[in-house]
């Protein structure tokens, strides 16, 4: 990203693009231990703040997760947001995201 060449909210916008698939891993990994069988219904950017000195900033996702029970025959839906915080990496014109850790689920007992 050279100086005045991209604005940053077209920066973040292209790259967030670029990585939607590994943002939606992401963002549904973190809720694998729930229960079900989740999946990602939909995630949008609620709000974003960016400090031009340090190149840094943070990302507010929204998104639903729905939860299917099979054994149920049960469906239902959560919302959720989360804030990521993420870098600019201007010498190698790259966004730095730092995404929820996935939890580590207990092993099985029988």
């Amino acid at each position: 990203m050279q100086e005045g060449t991209l604005s940053i909210e077209k920066f973040l916008e292209q790259h967030l693009n670029e990585n939607t698939e590994k943002i939606e891993t992401a963002l549904l990994d973190s809720h694998l231990g729930d229960g079900g069988a989740p999946s990602l219904d939909n995630y949008e950017i609620d709000e974003a703040e960016f400090d031009s000195e340090t190149l840094k900033g943070s990302i507010q996702f929204d998104y639903v997760v729905g939860y299917y029970f099979g054994c149920d025959d049960m469906d239902n839906s959560s919302e959720y947001d989360v804030t990521c915080d993420f870098e600019i990496d201007r010498a190698e014109q790259k966004l730095i995201l730092t995404l929820p850790d996935t939890p580590e689920r207990e092993p099985d007992t029988y």
